[in-house]
C-alpha cells in the first residue's frame, strides 16, 4: 500500500511549446488521493525557451492554483533557458513559495486554498494539473520535454 514514505512515484512526460498555453489533469493510481511534486525537468530543444515581458512556467497543482504544488520557470529575454539546455525545480525550489504546499489532499469539495487550524495540508476536489502558462511578450519562442514526477500516496 502506498504511503507518504513509500509513494508510487508516477513520471508524465509531455512536449511543451513556449507560446502556447496548455493544461492536463492526471489521475491519481488506484488507491492515492494525495500527491507531491518528486520532480520537475525540462529538456529545452533547438530554440531558446524565452518570453521578453513574463516566462512561460509549468506548473503543477489545481484549477485555480496551477502553481502551488511546485513550478519551473524557463526565464525572459535577459536570461531565458538556453537551446539544448536542462530546467529543473532542484535550483527553483524555494521553501514555502515553490512549493507553495507540499503535498495535496485530493478528498476536498472545492479548489480554495483555506488552511484552516491544526491542518497543513490543503484538501481540494482536484485533478491534479500540469500547466503550462505561455510566455508573453515580443515574440515567445522555444520548446522542451517535460518531465514531472509526482508521489502518489
Amino acid at each position: 500500500m502506498a504511503s507518504y514514505k513509500n509513494p508510487i512515484r508516477v513520471t508524465y512526460t509531455r512536449t511543451v511549446a513556449g507560446q502556447t498555453t496548455a493544461t492536463w489533469s492526471v489521475s491519481p493510481p488506484p488507491g492515492c488521493d494525495k500527491f507531491r511534486v518528486d520532480d520537475i525537468q525540462a529538456s529545452v530543444t533547438g530554440t531558446a525557451f524565452v518570453g521578453t515581458s513574463t516566462p512561460a512556467i509549468l506548473g503543477v497543482g489545481v484549477a485555480g492554483n496551477v502553481n502551488a504544488a511546485g513550478y519551473i520557470n524557463f526565464g525572459t529575454a535577459g536570461t531565458p533557458a538556453p537551446a539544448n539546455s536542462t530546467v529543473g525545480l532542484g535550483a527553483q525550489k524555494v521553501y514555502g513559495t515553490n512549493p507553495l504546499y507540499g503535498t495535496f489532499d485530493l478528498t476536498g469539495t472545492s479548489n480554495t486554498i483555506a488552511i484552516t487550524a491544526g491542518k497543513k495540508i490543503p484538501q481540494v476536489v482536484g485533478p491534479a494539473l500540469l500547466t503550462l502558462t505561455a510566455s508573453t511578450g515580443g515574440s515567445p519562442a522555444g520548446s522542451a520535454v517535460v518531465e514531472v514526477t509526482l508521489a502518489w500516496f
